[in-house]
């Protein structure tokens, strides 16, 4: 579930109130972008900065109940992206479909233009996607691997 949870939220305000990008923009093909992606890991973790120790971290799998994101094109650079989970052998919408747009390999979310994710990896076969923000007290990384 909390997978899915951080599906909308990628493409919503995700659990992070301020991100960062880096400076630089790399082109991706974004015509591997389009599609069903499943699930496959979340990792990351909290770094408290005061004393450089991480006060949360997470190495999560495929749970009990299966996770995807549809991610359809809307117009140039435009995509909408819907949230399923596999309840009982079926697959269920998990909340609203979300827009972003793609400038480069920055995914930024309709609505939050400081909500920014970064694609590292797109395959026809997988897709990486990080965060990283910070705020005053804490840093933050997060990684979610999705495969077809």
């Amino acid at each position: 579930m909390k997978a899915v949870k951080f599906i909308e939220m990628i493409l919503l305000s995700l659990f992070m109130s301020l991100n960062f990008a880096s400076c630089g923009k790399e082109d991706i093909d974004d015509s591997k972008l389009e599609g069903e992606w499943l699930f496959k890991s979340d990792v990351g973790y909290i770094l408290d900065k005061n004393t450089n120790e991480k006060v949360d971290d997470w190495n999560e799998g495929i749970g009990e109940n299966p996770e995807k994101a549809i991610v359809k094109k809307v117009k140039d650079n435009v995509y909408s992206i819907q949230s399923y989970i596999k309840i009982n052998g079926n697959w269920k919408a998990d909340g609203g479909i979300s827009q972003f747009r793609l400038e480069g390999n920055k995914i930024i979310f309709e609505g939050s233009e400081d909500d920014v994710r970064t694609i590292t990896t797109l395959t026809s076969d997988k897709l990486v996607i990080v965060s990283e923000s910070e705020d005053d007290e804490y840093k933050y990384y997060e990684e979610v691997t999705y495969t077809r």
